[in-house]
């Protein structure tokens, strides 16, 4: 499913003033859309290291590049939907993203952990300062974007292409706190999660 436009990303009607003023800054530098799971991001190709003994054993990190993540905004994608934008004030940085994934059960219109002998185990988590994921697969290789902040997209086997896993829980951390977080359980909805360097405008 192909989501690279950043069409989608537009602010909440609310909030005029978050929106882009045509700069490519104002990107976010990271973008996971569901469905058939796709990330969009930097060039990870020189932080690549694994960690056999985690869960989430493929890590990768771009080192130099000091962006953190200072809010996060899910989209409703679906057409003749409804746009959510849920925006997360991150202030103070360090924080981490942690994301639960689901597969959709055969024949069936619901869906399950993908792991639901670990359900504290998220799939995914997204640092800042500097990028990092970790995750439980590994990527493939980075198909050139369009995007100048997001240069690279990456599919997931088995989550990527033509699999249907959706985004069930979104919670953000940093340290021992527990920061915001929210739920995704609407097996109508599409939703594309974008990562922000920069408080809004």
């Amino acid at each position: 499913m192909k989501r690279n436009s950043d069409a989608s990303e537009k602010p909440s009607p609310r909030k005029a003033t978050q929106k882009p003023q045509g700069k490519s800054t104002h990107l976010p530098p990271f973008v996971i859309a569901d469905g058939s799971l796709v990330i969009e991001g930097p060039d990870f190709s020189r932080g690549y290291q694994v960690d056999p003994g985690s869960r989430r054993p493929h890590k990768y990190k771009k080192a130099g590049d000091q962006r953190d993540i200072l809010r996060v905004e899910v989209l409703n994608t679906r057409p003749g939907k409804d746009p959510k934008n849920v925006i997360q004030g991150l202030e103070g940085g360090k924080w981490q993203i942690l994301i639960w994934l689901e597969e959709k059960l055969p024949n069936k219109n619901d869906y399950e952990p993908v792991l639901p002998a670990y359900p504290n185990e998220p799939q995914i988590i997204i640092k800042g300062n500097p990028p990092e994921i970790e995750i439980d697969k590994q990527l493939m290789a980075c198909q050139p974007t369009n995007i100048p902040r997001r240069p690279c997209k990456y599919e997931i086997p088995p989550y990527s292409p033509g699999a249907h896993f959706r985004i069930g829980k979104i919670e953000a951390v940093r340290g021992n706190a527990q920061g915001p977080s929210f739920l995704l359980y609407d097996d109508r909805d599409a939703v594309r999660v974008a990562f922000y360097d920069e408080p809004p405008h």
